[in-house]
């Protein structure tokens, strides 16, 4: 995955930090991180995709998986929402990483 645009030190710290709040920071208010979703980019929400997929051990093959899941997961629940702004074309794009993309596990932390 590339990024289109060049970042400079502080831009890719903001976008950075943004990522780090939608994916890791638990206490985010549901409004906040779907204000913060909004903002991304279409490659980064698949790479926030890829990354719970590896830490949640979700197998999923495609976007229909994770829209049809049942788990109750707030973080989750916000990818849904922006799913729905998204063409088929772009939906076919994301199951085409899921089937050409798997992340390593995490060996430390």
């Amino acid at each position: 995955m590339s990024y289109l645009n060049i970042l400079d030190g502080n831009k890719y710290q903001e976008a950075a930090h943004g990522i780090y709040d939608l994916y890791l920071n638990h206490s985010l208010d549901r409004k906040v991180r779907m204000k913060k979703m909004e903002k991304l980019s279409f490659s980064v929400v698949i790479l926030l995709i890829l990354f719970y997929r590896r830490d949640n051990q979700i197998e999923c093959n495609s976007w229909n998986d994770i829209a049809n899941d049942n788990i109750e997961d707030e973080f989750l629940e916000v990818l849904k929402s922006k799913f729905k702004g998204y063409s088929l074309e772009e939906m076919n794009q994301m199951n085409d990483v899921f089937h050409q993309i798997k992340l390593p596990m995490i060996d430390f932390y």
